[in-house]
């Protein structure tokens, strides 16, 4: 899977653009080798580019299980990944220094209803190991206004 995103505001953050839509790299959404905090103010602003590649294999095809009285459908993937990103709020804090990124492996159980459950473990050379746990693919995941 190749996944990106640009996200591009007008006006000034604390202003026209809330605080609340400042964005920040780092995290199981964004750049997986880092924490939310590491990076700080930074790698933040109104603006952001993701880009990810990953690679899944198939453990477990999704299949029916039953437990005792309950039957479920599960599945499991083994997933490699690449994160790179930067945010920005001017036109001169866009520059190649900025820029972070981040690689990993992750365990996905697919799970209907939540779509998949995502354990992994990202790496880069600044902060070293990070876990993260989240739900649904990172491509839908990092869309949402809030992560």
């Amino acid at each position: 899977m190749l996944s990106g995103l640009v996200s591009l505001q007008t006006g000034t953050l604390g202003g026209d653009v809330p605080g609340y839509l400042d964005y920040r790299m780092g995290g199981a959404n964004t750049i997986r080798g880092y924490g939310v905090t590491d990076l700080g103010a930074e790698s933040s602003g109104k603006n952001q580019m993701l880009g990810t590649a990953e690679y899944s294999l198939t453990l477990i095809p999704l299949r029916r299980w039953d437990l005792w009285k309950i039957a479920l459908r599960l599945g499991a993937e083994l997933a490699v990944f690449a994160d790179a990103g930067i945010a920005w709020n001017e036109s001169r804090d866009f520059s190649m220094r900025r820029t972070h990124g981040g690689l990993g492996a992750g365990l996905r159980l697919l799970v209907p209803g939540s779509e998949m459950v995502r354990l992994d473990v990202g790496w880069s050379p600044e902060y070293g190991v990070h876990f993260h746990f989240a739900n649904g693919t990172k491509p839908k995941a990092q869309r949402a206004p809030l992560r």
